[in-house]
């Protein structure tokens, strides 16, 4: 069930594995822990520390943790191709980060004797996941609505980041269900029908009701 899971997401996502980078494998990890989690599965992200080959999210800051060993570790990033599930380690990609070379879907589970103690799962995964903003982004032509549109996308980002998720196409469709209200079928405002969904989106991602 699981590898299926993990062969699901490389379906829907496929653009990840074949660019085979620590960032996008990374992302096809957060994808895959989303959904094994979804299916009620246990399933967090491995730390690493200092020295060890690992991807450092955006905004992610160095954290105390307890190790296998019980000892307190530094965890200064996460693995970008091991997830934790179910109380084992597994590998979700074969050849990651071997660019240009694509990823493969995997379901391998790391042998116990080659866990390290300094790699536990990361229980606490508030990772900021969504990159600051350039302050001042490059200007095209100004279309009508380019300020409110611009607020659509500060709400989608602000909640998948509160969220813990990164972005994702299917982000798009949220703000083409907000325009389509709003023009085809004669939204009172356009605040009206980011509010409306607003309130999806919030719930699909697992937010509270703003």
């Amino acid at each position: 069930m699981s590898f299926s899971i993990v062969e699901h997401i490389h379906a829907q996502y496929p653009v990840l594995l074949t660019q085979n980078s620590e960032a996008s494998n990374y992302q096809f990890v957060v994808h895959v822990i989303a959904a094994l989690r979804a299916h009620h599965y246990q399933a967090y992200h491995v730390c690493k520390t200092a020295g060890e080959g690992q991807y450092v999210p955006p905004g992610f800051q160095p954290r105390t943790v307890i190790g296998l060993d019980g000892k307190g570790y530094t965890c200064t990033g996460v693995s970008y191709d091991a997830i934790w599930s179910e109380g084992a380690i597994f590998d979700v990609i074969g050849g990651a980060a071997n660019h240009p070379i694509p990823g493969r879907p995997a379901w391998n589970i790391i042998p116990q004797e080659h866990w390290r103690p300094n790699n536990p799962p990361l229980l606490v995964d508030n990772i900021p996941v969504v990159p600051k903003p350039d302050p001042k982004p490059p200007v095209t032509d100004a279309y009508p609505g380019d300020e409110v549109f611009d607020q659509i996308g500060v709400a989608l980002f602000a909640d998948y980041g509160l969220a813990g998720q990164p972005p994702n196409p299917q982000m798009g469709r949220w703000i083409g269900r907000i325009v389509w209200d709003w023009l085809a079928k004669n939204e009172q405002t356009i605040e009206g029908s980011v509010t409306k969904h607003r309130a999806s989106w919030r719930t699909i991602l697992g937010l509270p009701p703003l």
